[in-house]
């Protein structure tokens, strides 16, 4: 396994976005209390510039 720490900026966010889109819509196998049409857009855009995110 590869480990990569990366500084946050933009393209950074919205890979994670994705990545969380669709862990959530995968969860839905399991929790009947979540939607199967849920988009993640900005979550992680909404970090400061000190932040790092682990990819």
């Amino acid at each position: 396994m590869n480990i990569e720490i990366k500084k946050y900026d933009q393209e950074n966010a919205s890979v994670c976005n994705d990545l969380l889109t669709k862990l959530i819509n995968d969860e839905t196998k399991y929790d009947e209390n979540l939607k199967n049409n849920i988009i993640i857009n900005n979550y992680y855009n909404k970090l400061n510039e000190n932040s790092v995110i682990y990819i």
